[in-house]
This record gives structure tokens, C-alpha cells and sequence, in this order.
């Protein structure tokens, strides 16, 4: 067996490897781009639905303390006028 024989019977395999390896790295490339689209896509969407509830939350919190700030205001202002006609009471006497 001279060089060149072993050359072909070494050589042509390893080429075959190589070009099949690298098709397969290139379809394995193009399912993990495809998939990580879709995943991306998912997770946008999951995303806007959180910050969508989020906003909603915040939306009803927001009405709840304006609406118990008013009540305070107004239970305060009583307090307020209840103070002062005792104080005005205790100043008469």
C-alpha cells in the first residue's frame, strides 16, 4: 500500500464526516433559530399579558386609595369640626 491509497482511504471519510457534519450543524442552526423565535414570541406575549394585568391592577389600586383618601378627608374634616366645637365649648365656660 503506497501513500496515495491510504491517503484516499483515510482521507475520503473524513471529508464524508466533515461535510455531513457540517449539514447538520447547519439544520440543527435553523431549528434552534426557528425555536427560539417561537419561544421569543412567547415570552413577548406572556410579558405584555403581565404588564396588561399590571397596568389593570394599578389602575383599580389607584381608584381604591383616591377613594379612601376621600373618605379620610371626610371622616377627618368631622373630626376636625367635632375639635373645634368642643374647643369653642371649653372656651365659652
Amino acid at each position: 500500500m503506497n501513500n496515495e491509497q491510504l491517503l484516499v482511504i483515510v482521507g475520503v471519510p473524513i471529508l464524508w464526516n466533515t461535510l455531513l457534519y457540517m449539514a447538520f450543524a447547519a439544520n440543527m442552526n435553523k431549528r434552534f433559530e426557528d425555536s427560539s423565535r417561537a419561544i421569543n414570541q412567547r415570552f413577548d406575549d406572556f410579558v405584555r399579558t403581565v404588564d396588561s394585568r399590571f397596568a389593570e391592577f394599578t389602575g383599580f389600586m389607584d381608584r381604591r386609595f383616591q377613594a379612601a383618601e376621600a373618605t379620610w378627608r371626610a371622616e377627618l374634616h368631622r373630626v376636625e369640626e367635632v375639635l373645634d366645637a368642643r374647643l369653642k365649648h371649653l372656651e365659652d365656660r
